[in-house]
């Protein structure tokens, strides 16, 4: 068996071997891991909650503003052209820059256009190109949350151990779950109490104050930890062509699209449709079936979760009894 030297570079990663003890001083300690869970949890369940209140309040809009199906769907569509022109590049600087930056970056981005969204439906309303100024709005607004989930997978990739990645991303992923349950639950409340306006603004607020919270308490903190990981990042080279010619990556690329086309057709025309089909129905039980989709995919996500960390502790548990006993 041939065994690497200090000085022999992995072929994939690009990294050092030397770099190792070094890498593990840039990890999370117990206590930062759960302060960065909680925060990035939060965070994601923030995200969702105003990524599903443009579809949730949709029907109530388009009636209140007489836009046709052909407007809902450029403004609901409208979200994932932004959505899809930042993941790449947010991510590439996130590994250059920091994953938290970027996330706080995004995060005051897609804060803002959603508690100024009212503002801009209502000064807008009487111009000529009304429905593209809001499509506009929300392709802005999708830009920033493309930002989100690659800063995210930075920064647990470099502060995390491979053991530790896919469970702890696995219960972030869940945070897109409850997000959709604050919406149908807050959103349903705000909508029947007060007005579609209220909704967007109480999440932008909440949104905002995820950013300070995430400034004062975890951003900061990461400032103050001192690490070598920049001088590492820039010794890495991906190699993309290699990575491109591989399969089972451009299966789960496959997967990942048609997963997301089924979820997000459904989401975004569901409660227009059941809004048409069922018009005596209040508006707050229809809201309850989004509550329902969000329930099922929250428990998904968490059996999961459970099952990669079992799997994981089942290889180790396997490669400890055979290295043990000499098998190799």
């Amino acid at each position: 068996m041939d065994i690497k030297t200090s000085g022999e570079t992995d072929r994939l990663t690009g990294v050092n071997m030397d770099a190792g003890s070094e890498e593990k001083n840039s990890f999370w300690s117990r206590r930062e891991r759960k302060r960065w869970f909680i925060s990035l949890l939060c965070g994601t369940c923030l995200l969702y909650a105003t990524r599903t209140s443009v579809p949730l309040l949709m029907p109530v809009i388009s009636k209140e503003r007489k836009l046709s199906k052909a407007d809902s769907g450029i403004i609901l569509s409208s979200f994932f052209w932004g959505y899809t022109l930042t993941q790449v590049a947010s991510g590439y600087i996130s590994d250059r820059i920091g994953g938290q930056k970027i996330m706080w970056i995004a995060a005051l981005g897609w804060s803002f256009t959603t508690f100024t969204l009212p503002n801009v439906i209502e000064e807008f309303s009487s111009g000529d190109h009304y429905v593209e100024i809001i499509a506009m709005a929300r392709t802005i607004t999708g830009a920033f949350q493309g930002m989100h989930f690659p800063s995210v997978i930075s920064l647990t990739s470099q502060h995390l151990d491979e053991s530790e990645r896919a469970s702890f991303f696995g219960l972030l992923t869940s945070g897109s779950a409850l997000g959709t349950l604050l919406t149908g639950s807050l959103g349903s409340y705000l909508l029947v109490k007060f007005s579609w306006a209220v909704v967007f603004q109480v999440l932008g607020s909440l949104g905002l104050l995820w950013t300070l919270l995430l400034y004062y308490q975890t951003l900061n903190a990461q400032r103050r930890r001192t690490t070598s990981r920049n001088s590492r990042e820039s010794s890495k080279s991906l190699p993309w062509r290699e990575l491109w010619s591989k399969s089972p990556f451009w299966s789960c690329v496959f997967a990942h699209a048609c997963q997301n086309n089924c979820f997000f057709v459904l989401l975004s025309w569901m409660p227009t449709y059941f809004h048409d089909t069922f018009p005596d129905v209040p508006v707050g039980l229809l809201l309850l079936l989004l509550l329902q989709i969000s329930a099922f995919n929250l428990l998904h996500s968490l059996i999961f979760t459970c099952l990669l960390y079992l799997q994981d502790n089942f290889v180790i548990n396997v490669i400890n009894l055979v290295l043990n006993n000499n098998f190799v």
